[in-house]
């Protein structure tokens, strides 16, 4: 039903579909209306993407409340929710998810709404959670230490609350955060990630220099390196190729050049053929 314009209120026969586990509504025009209380009855839901589908509402809303609408989602694995017109806070949505004795949420989008409220603590006991995004939103508080997401798209006054010897057990392909505190240093969450393909860090507030071993190892795979605007020193490896880099982003740091012109702002955006002709990347 994607991108079908559909538009009014969602029929109830939808339940006589015992089975139904992909639904997919996004793109639809719903003109503001809250989320169907039935859809709670849909037990066997694993995917439910509404989004850009002009539904509405707070988040809990009166009868529509989310946490009763999902709370018999237990095994629901992705959650798209995202450019709605939802309202208010997401605490009980996360607890309606963290409850679950086997909660399996793997994919959670949020993003383009009009919420607002803490980050709440129950997200960090979604052990499951792959893909969070928060974006376009007005949320603050703290990523707590349980969790830090592969793709946290989060650029809102947040801070990634754990400490600089922290290492995950966990490795990541993706890491996006942007305007969210994660400085000053690079710390050992971040150097233990070594399987990184895309890397966007834009104005996390690094002071620190690039630790040369982690630089290097992403080297080799990297596609997508943005650590723009952050006050960010020192050199870059020598050694370093990029052989797979579609995009190398060190603008507005105060990083020292190979050329031997001494401290400068540097701004690389560049794209596969650019990288090419930079002497010092090869």
């Amino acid at each position: 039903m994607e991108n079908s314009s559909l538009g009014g209120k969602i029929n109830p026969s939808l339940l006589s579909l015992k089975h139904l586990s992909y639904l997919d509504l996004s793109r639809n025009d719903f003109q503001g209306i809250p989320i169907p209380t039935f859809f709670g009855q849909l037990e066997s839901l694993r995917y439910l993407n509404i989004s850009r589908a002009s539904f509405g509402g707070e988040i809990p809303a009166h009868l529509g409340q989310i946490p009763q609408i999902f709370g018999n989602f237990c095994n629901l694995k992705t959650l798209n929710l995202a450019n709605n017109q939802f309202e208010g806070g997401i605490q009980e949505l996360l607890g309606g998810f963290s409850s679950c004795p086997n909660n399996e949420l793997e994919s959670l989008d949020l993003s383009s709404n009009k919420l607002k409220s803490q980050l709440p603590a129950s997200v960090g006991m979604l052990h499951n959670l792959k893909y969070l995004n928060l974006y376009n939103n007005d949320m603050s508080g703290s990523i707590p230490k349980s969790k830090v997401f592969p793709r946290p798209t989060l650029p809102i006054p947040l801070i990634f609350n754990v400490s600089y010897e922290w290492v995950p057990p966990f490795k990541l392909h993706k890491i996006n955060v942007g305007n969210c505190k994660v400085g000053p240093a690079f710390g050992a969450w971040l150097q233990s990630q070594t399987e990184l393909v895309f890397v966007k860090l834009p104005t996390t507030g690094i002071s620190d220099s690039i630790p040369e071993d982690w630089f290097l190892k992403l080297s080799s795979q990297v596609e997508y390196l943005d650590l723009s605007a952050n006050q960010i020193h020192g050199k870059l490896p020598l050694q370093l190729k990029l052989p797979n880099a579609l995009l190398l982003d060190l603008g507005h740091n105060n990083l020292m050049d190979q050329f031997h012109f001494g401290l400068v702002t540097m701004w690389l955006s560049l794209s596969l053929k650019l990288i090419h002709f930079l002497a010092p990347f090869h």
